[in-house]
């Protein structure tokens, strides 16, 4: 007998988490998860060049909203973070420079494609490196370069500067979580003068994570050295004073606020109207009643 399918579209209905950041399979098809946002490398035919590639949204990675500007973008301490860990796992850990081109807002309801390039070395070893992304069918839009090379020797720092003790959360897989690191350099950078705009670390030289794997997370000091204007040496040690990470200059810049998204997943102050209530010392226009009195059927009166 036949039975006549239904005129309904078929119902779907997923109880699993929905997990919007992509893994990308390398060559050899690892497909082990080494950070919380790229996938492996893939090495491109023909070319001495490595990508990185993963996605972002606030809904997938809501650490990196900002609680004290309120926005939502990925901080410049989390392209720090991507690029000391990609120059660790291709055995270039020495961050020379990086520069922040412009800041990559992460919109609410979008999910934002992110790439991070690293060329061939040099005949001194160095490799550039490259961040760019695209929102959903946009154009690719570099966010910062760089060159990494290989782990120098290093001298004892200076640790006669201002400093700051903080505890930081687990970074839930990256090297250090970069708004909880981002919150903590805040009290040490000087107070943007410019109304409408705040300081924000956009530019690193001579970056470095002092031991392989090394993760800045737990009792941590914080130290800074005025290097030049709105240039700063920065270190980090643990709790037995040991050196964890290290920048030879961290430039800080005044971006203006209005560059930044919003981010629409904070919680925030809001008026909203109540129905059916008027506020103390409005007026109010009487509404009529109708009164049902005894003086025969249907009788009523209006007051």
């Amino acid at each position: 007998t036949a039975v006549d399918l239904p005129t309904y579209p078929f119902d779907h209905h997923h109880y699993w988490l929905a997990d919007d950041r992509t893994r990308e399979a390398s060559a050899t098809g690892d497909q082990a998860t080494w950070h919380p946002v790229l996938g492996p490398g893939l090495e491109l035919a023909g070319s001495a060049d490595t990508v990185y590639s993963g996605r972002l949204s606030p809904r997938t990675h809501p650490s990196l909203v900002d609680p004290v500007t309120g926005t939502a973008q990925l901080p410049g301490t989390a392209l720090l973070e991507l690029a000391l860990r990609v120059g660790e796992r291709e055995g270039v850990p020495q961050l020379h420079s990086l520069t922040v081109e412009q800041p990559l807002p992460l919109p609410e309801q979008e999910v934002v494609d992110l790439q991070v390039i690293l060329g061939g070395p040099d005949s001194a070893g160095l490799r550039p490196l490259s961040v760019h992304a695209r929102r959903a069918g946009g154009p690719w839009t570099l966010h910062a370069d760089g060159l990494l090379g290989p782990a120098p020797a290093t001298a004892a720092p200076d640790l006669s500067e201002q400093a700051v003790d903080v505890t930081v959360p687990d970074g839930g897989g990256f090297a250090f979580q970069p708004v909880a690191l981002e919150a903590a350099l805040r009290p040490l950078l000087p107070e943007a003068t410019t109304p409408g705009t705040v300081h924000l670390p956009t530019s690193w030289r001579g970056a470095l994570l002092h031991m392989p794997g090394s993760r800045l997370t737990g009792d941590l000091r914080i130290r800074l050295t005025p290097a030049g204007q709105d240039v700063f040496a920065l270190t980090v040690t643990d709790a037995s004073d040991a050196l964890v990470a290290t920048v030879d200059a961290m430039g800080v810049t005044a971006v203006p606020t209005a560059d930044l998204a919003p981010a629409g997943l904070l919680h925030r102050v809001t008026w909203e109207p109540v129905i059916g209530v008027v506020a103390p010392d409005t007026p109010r226009t009487p509404e009529p009643v109708v009164v049902r009195v005894a003086g025969g059927e249907g009788a009523e009166r209006i007051v």
